[in-house]
């Protein structure tokens, strides 16, 4: 409403002197990127509005021969951020002006204050395979992978679907040999008692844990304090948990990179893969991660 009829609220909109735009790589999002299109072009049109009325304004005294302030035309100053966008040069482009171009800065992996390594594990897929039984066969490429890299740290993996995420932690959990001392047994079972579903409670009991939309909010706030206090050694989720979560993960695994959408699989954006690749190795919790990514053999050099 403040936007839409800014002239109403003149005086609160003059003083907005910074619009500042977190995950700006939301742009690429089918669903979200268009709203977020919308609301940054109708602010850079008010600013440009706002201006206009001002040296109109400016103008008219000129000719009233009233005195003219000195108060400049409001500008508003934006500022974009990401950690994964792909196309800076694009969104520097579209957020500056013709007079006022907007200077983009890019980082790379040597300003990361965790060291991350990245690894990408390529496995035959014959043709005619699906996509859902491709899946499953990763299920049983995990635990080595596991090993290999956790470091007796948290896992985070990431898969494409709700069932995914089911039939993996089933799987996971029992080729799981860890073993669990008294005391991380007494923080399991007090994770497992204070949740009603039994799947769920049994699979924490192995270490595992389930986060997607279709379990309780309880559920998946309980299960995600577990994982966070580093009760809960390996947590399985959706993308629900790629953006903007703050997690103890020491191994990031991407578990397939197609989802199905609109009726047919597609592979991940480049974004939402950074995103997931992203949550290994947060500053407060890690020196070092590790990201791994499974995919099909055909596209690990994609």
């Amino acid at each position: 409403m403040l936007t839409r009829r800014w002239r109403d609220h003149r005086g609160l909109v003059e003083v907005i002197k910074l619009f500042l735009i977190d995950e700006v790589h939301i742009l690429n999002d089918e669903t979200r990127g268009p709203v977020l299109e919308a609301v940054v072009s109708r602010m850079k049109t008010i600013e440009n509005s706002a201006q206009s009325v001002h040296r109109i304004e400016q103008l008219q005294k000129e000719i009233q021969g009233q005195t003219v302030s000195n108060k400049s035309a409001p500008r508003i100053r934006f500022v974009a951020v990401s950690a994964t966008v792909s196309n800076p040069e694009d969104v520097a482009s579209w957020l500056g002006t013709s007079d006022k171009p907007a200077v983009f800065y890019k980082f790379g992996d040597e300003c990361r204050p965790v060291k991350l390594k990245r690894v990408v594990e390529g496995y035959p897929c014959a043709e005619g395979t699906s996509i859902f039984k491709f899946d499953i066969i990763l299920n049983y490429k995990l635990w080595p992978i596991i090993q290999k890299y956790h470091c007796g740290k948290p896992t985070l993996i990431f898969c494409n679907t709700r069932k995914s995420v089911v039939l993996t932690a089933e799987t996971l959990s029992r080729e799981l040999t860890i073993s669990f001392n008294a005391e991380q047994k007494a923080k399991l079972t007090a994770v497992a008692s204070s949740i009603k579903n039994k799947k769920l409670q049994a699979l924490v009991m192995s270490g595992v844990g389930c986060h997607h939309a279709g379990l309780l909010y309880e559920e998946r706030q309980t299960i995600e304090f577990a994982f966070r206090n580093r009760d809960l050694p390996i947590l399985i989720t959706t993308t629900t948990l790629a953006m903007g979560v703050n997690l103890p993960a020491h191994l990031v695994i991407v578990k397939n990179t197609q989802q199905y959408v609109n009726g047919a699989y597609q592979e991940y954006s480049i974004s939402t893969v950074l995103q997931m690749v992203g949550r290994a190795g947060r500053p407060q919790f890690d020196t070092e991660a590790t990201a791994v990514i499974m995919t099909r053999l055909v596209d690990k050099y994609r």
